[in-house]
């Protein structure tokens, strides 16, 4: 049974979706936050894990070389030891000190050339992937949103406005076309303001 007065009852559903519509979208803002405090924390974590790594083969190098100056060390073993230190950063690629220089070397395809292995640690330090930016994501979520509510609250109204109008005399031709009218323009305006919506959520800075 619908209420006697169906306008009220079609104003009230209006505010409650957009009050769920709000809920929900709070709730997800505040999930991805922590997604991306976490991704920089653990990102941050394995940068200071990788530079660490990096020195400490650096002490090593050094205390190795000295070894071999001293003639306590031959140069096969220098070098096979300086090979087993290699390091391997988040990007894949290998890195290993020179044997003579001391110097950090990387390996392009099998290939070596000199370079600095701290100046890649803030773009190579991780693997995860890269995070789209909330604002885009939020973007989205509105416009599948309220897509949703435009549809449901179209049936609604169409529904209300068939039981009005059903007692026609013309009806059911009338309450049906006037049912239909009622839904078409309810999704085309919901359409409407959802992309204009998502729209501007998307091109936020």
């Amino acid at each position: 049974m619908y209420p006697q007065n169906p306008q009220q009852r079609f104003q009230q559903q209006v505010q409650q979706q957009q009050h769920d519509n709000w809920h929900r979208m709070q709730q997800f803002k505040w999930a991805k936050d922590q997604e991306n405090l976490r991704l920089r924390q653990q990102q941050q974590v394995e940068e200071a894990e990788l530079r660490n790594r990096f020195r400490r083969v650096e002490g090593d190098a050094a205390w190795l070389r000295s070894e071999f100056e001293k003639r306590r060390l031959s140069e096969v073993d220098l070098k096979v030891r300086l090979r087993n230190l290699m390091v391997q950063d988040g990007s894949g690629v290998w890195w290993m000190v020179h044997s003579r220089t001391g110097q950090w070397f990387r390996s392009d395809d099998g290939s070596w050339s000199q370079d600095d292995p701290y100046r890649y640690l803030p773009i190579h330090s991780t693997g995860t992937r890269s995070v789209p930016a909330p604002h885009r994501v939020r973007a989205v979520v509105i416009l599948v949103v309220s897509l949703a509510v435009t549809f449901a609250l179209g049936f609604f109204a169409a529904n209300v406005v068939y039981e009005a109008t059903r007692g026609h005399p013309l009806a059911p031709p009338v309450a049906s076309t006037l049912a239909t009218i009622v839904a078409c323009t309810v999704w085309i305006l919901g359409l409407i303001r959802s992309l204009i919506s998502a729209r501007r959520r998307w091109r936020e800075g």
